[in-house]
């Protein structure tokens, strides 16, 4: 990384930082690691211990910890089986019940059969996880929904419990907390250790959309009792920041886009029409990341059924990913939508630079979505594509702002496709968005985002 704004300091500090997933790795957290380590620094990163990753790694002065709590361990199993084992038999059943609804649909659909009204489950009858089923109301829904919360809570508390064990008699200079659930763990050690707190806030935490009505209080007290305890704070966009100051009247927060290092993708090259197997001429509409709900990947499918030209390129995993390609085959899709696994991070560049268009179709279900700056958005620029997205404060920031492409309305396919429509008739406009990406990306790059972290860390005077 280059830092030639900033001289690094002769006195190398202890950094250790939290994030609670098993950093495979986590891109944001690495870059940042390695930006420290490069001016000395020795930075330690505690994650969980995942299903592929269960060691320590090393990169530089980073060394990444990966924390197996037997603490952890014993709760979820007690939990799991006096909790979620009920739940989960009750979902078998209650998906039992549906069968005589489902597969006489299933079958006629398959076969183009009559969908008669007599096969159909009433109105009211919608299949779903028993979780969000007894959430709509009623005394059963708040008991489960509270039993997930407190069953949540309490993984998070043992997990606690073994960084103290594990931190207790190392002292850090910094506690690097990434994001809202390690940052009590984080100030605790800080307070401990007399050492300097940073809270990383990846996202509205308290406004993910997932989140129980009891899990959003209990994290709000948290980040409202801790947030001014912070030395520094930092977050990923404008939109956030400003939320955090409006909720808890502290400073401003430094924002550190989420951006990759900058590179020179090749132009010309078609790697996914080799893949695919398509024409050399067919246009490229690319989606790539996770596929999970809210993010307006139905729609997304659904609108290409009006898209003129092109192909659309999923290029992803998540959990509705049959979902997805069931969808796609009820909409006769086949030749106009693909599906692709993705590739190693070193690699996405190179793929994403191949696309016409990039799109981001992310609906505004909670404040987070509304304010969320994916990171797709500056690998898009990065890759110097053009860029469709949801007309959100953030995206409309840079797509509108920068001129890199257009925006429409998520939650309605006729207004993606319309604007895809309009993005691939034209040739000189989308050459003037793809013209304006190439110059954003040496802007928008982690060598500028770095430079502020550093000078972030220079200032608190470890």
């Amino acid at each position: 990384m280059v830092l030639t704004e900033v001289n690094a300091k002769n006195d190398p500090k202890h950094v250790v930082m939290f994030v609670l997933n098993d950093f495979r790795p986590d891109y944001r957290v690495l870059k940042e690691a390695m930006t420290l380590s490069t001016l000395g620094h020795h930075v330690r990163i505690f994650a969980l211990t995942g299903r592929k990753e269960s060691f320590d790694q090393a990169y530089g002065n980073v060394v990444v910890t990966r924390t197996s709590s037997r603490l952890r361990r014993v709760f979820n199993t007690v939990y799991g089986t006096t909790v979620k084992l009920p739940f989960r038999i009750a979902r078998i059943l209650f998906r039992l019940t549906a069968l005589p609804y489902t597969i006489p649909r299933k079958l006629g659909h398959h076969f183009n059969l009559i969908d008669l009204p007599a096969l159909r489950p009433p109105e009211s009858f919608t299949p779903m996880p028993a979780t969000a089923v007894v959430q709509r109301k009623g005394i059963l829904g708040t008991v489960v929904a509270y039993a997930h919360s407190f069953g949540h809570l309490g993984s998070i508390i043992m997990l606690y419990i073994s960084w103290f064990l594990e931190n207790r008699n190392v002292k850090g200079d910094v506690y690097h907390a990434h994001d809202l659930n390690t940052l009590p763990i984080a100030w605790f050690l800080s307070r401990k250790h007399g050492a300097k707190l940073v809270y990383d806030s990846h996202e509205l935490y308290t406004e993910l959309s997932f989140r129980t009505p009891f899990e959003k209080l209990v994290w709000q007290m948290v980040e409202k009792r801790l947030i001014p305890l912070a030395d520094r704070v930092i977050t990923v966009n404008d939109s956030i920041g400003e939320e955090l100051v409006r909720r808890y009247q502290i400073t401003l927060p430094e924002v550190l886009y989420n951006c990759p290092p900058l590179a020179n993708p090749p132009r010309g090259a078609q790697k996914f029409h080799t893949a695919l197997g398509i024409c050399s001429t067919e246009k490229i509409v690319l989606y790539q990341g996770g596929y999970s709900p809210n993010r307006g990947l139905e729609e997304l499918i659904c609108a290409f059924s009006q898209v003129r030209v092109g192909v659309l390129v999923m290029m992803g995993w998540g959990g509705i990913e049959r979902k997805l390609i069931s969808l796609a085959k009820d909409r006769q899709l086949d030749g106009r939508v693909y599906f692709l696994p993705p590739v190693p991070q070193e690699q996405l560049l190179e793929w994403t630079s191949c696309a016409d268009v990039g799109v981001i179709p992310y609906k505004p279900v909670s404040l987070n979505n509304l304010y969320s700056c994916p990171n797709k958005l500056f690998e898009y620029i990065g890759a110097g594509i053009s860029i469709a997205a949801s007309n959100s404060p953030e995206l409309k920031r840079f797509v509108a702002g920068q001129n890199l492409g257009q925006l429409f309305d998520p939650n309605d396919p006729s207004s993606i496709a319309e604007t895809l429509n309009s993005m691939l008739s034209d040739e000189n406009r989308l050459e003037t968005y793809k013209k304006n990406s190439l110059g954003s990306r040496t802007q928008m790059c982690w060598e500028g985002e770095s430079v502020k972290l550093v000078r972030l860390y220079q200032n608190m005077s470890i």
